[in-house]
């Protein structure tokens, strides 16, 4: 491969596995936001102001760490056990130790912040679910829907990385596989969690109803206005026969 294509995908590569953390971390903080413990539950003041402030945080977060890395590159600093070297042949950051400061620790560090405020959010759930007014509720209806909607959760957080964390450690080649797999099937985690349910069925099924019964009275009125069309024109024909006669 060309290597400024090369140096292109891993700067890019980078850039955006550090911004899909950041991302994991901003949706961490607005789940906490809404229904952490010590927060007004169901919080849900929106706007511009909150939505700038997510996607300075998503997309700036990562640039903190880039931005330094392509300096030190580009320059050509060279610093102790940190070796730089984007235009390797698999196209990525760099040596071992590169990998760690760079792109391992501030995964990490997100991936910190997603478990302690997915564990405030569990706690504000819970505190939620033990309050007078819900415990009329079945306990063994309330803790089911209480770890699917957990598990839903998770799957907005990249818990998969942890994964990825101990293939590394444990230099086992199979984890790293397992981890591949796993993480890459992210998407299809969260189509199940939150698209493959009732209420999207019902949707979509209502939906479909709705623009069957829109084109039955389409074609309804489209043969009624054939239709008159058809008497008008009939109509036309016996008055000019009428007047030819007079």
């Amino acid at each position: 491969m060309n290597s400024n294509v090369c140096l292109s995908f891993a700067i890019l590569d980078h850039y955006m596995w550090l911004a899909v953390s950041s991302h994991t971390t901003a949706l961490a903080f607005d789940l906490h936001r809404r229904f952490g413990i010590a927060t007004k539950f169901g919080r849900t003041d929106e706007g511009a102001a909150v939505l700038s402030r997510f996607l300075l945080f998503a997309w700036g977060c990562p640039i903190l760490v880039v931005v330094p890395c392509l300096g030190i590159y580009f320059s050509g600093t060279k610093l102790p056990h940190f070796n730089l070297t984007y235009r390797t042949v698999n196209c990525w950051i760099g040596d071992g130790m590169a990998d760690v400061y760079v792109f391992a620790i501030p995964v990490a560090s997100l991936l910190f912040f997603n478990l302690i405020l997915f564990a405030m959010v569990i706690a504000g759930l819970l505190q939620k679910r033990m309050s007078p007014v819900n415990k009329h509720k079945s306990k063994y209806s309330s803790l089911r829907s209480d770890l699917l909607i957990y598990i839903k959760m998770s799957t907005l957080l990249g818990f998969t990385s942890i994964l990825g964390f101990v293939a590394a450690f444990a230099d086992v080649t199979a984890l790293w596989y397992i981890f591949w797999y796993i993480d890459s099937l992210q998407g299809v985690y969260i189509f199940i969690a939150f698209v493959c349910n009732k209420r999207v069925f019902k949707l979509w099924r209502d939906y479909c109803t709705c623009l069957d019964r829109v084109s039955s009275t389409t074609s309804s009125r489209s043969k009624t206005t054939t239709s008159d069309r058809v008497k008008m024109k009939g109509s036309k024909c016996e008055m000019a026969e009428n007047e030819s006669m007079l």
